[in-house]
């Protein structure tokens, strides 16, 4: 896995991980912008058949979830962007009100297995 923010800062020579973090984002905004004056191009001058849309989409969708998986996954966002499963209890109060499955508590998380979930 590349990790943009360190390619960025090396290249550039900048002077922090912020700094790398910042340009980061705004390539990646640019990016978007070319992606859409694209897509916007074949709209209008080409004739994409259905199959050629779906295929367009489907590699959109596919880009999209890998980006928000390294986003959250801790093998690449680290312990703080964890998603973590379950609720905690103190927060909402969902074990003792929605009792209907086992409960258990994993890294001071609910977390419920059983039918209904």
């Amino acid at each position: 896995m590349i990790n943009i923010v360190a390619v960025i800062k090396r290249l550039m020579s900048l002077p922090s991980d912020d700094a790398a973090k910042a340009t980061s984002y705004a390539y990646l905004l640019q990016v978007e912008v070319w992606i859409m004056q694209e897509l916007e191009h074949l709209s209008v001058f080409e004739h994409l058949t259905d199959e050629e849309w779906l295929f367009l989409e489907a590699c959109f969708l596919s880009a999209a979830g890998n980006t928000f998986y390294c986003m959250v996954s801790a093998r690449y966002g680290g312990e703080a962007a964890r998603l973590r499963l379950g609720l905690q209890r103190e927060a909402n109060g969902y074990a003792a009100k929605n009792n209907t499955g086992p409960q258990t508590e994993v890294n001071g998380y609910a977390t419920k297995s059983g039918p209904g979930l």
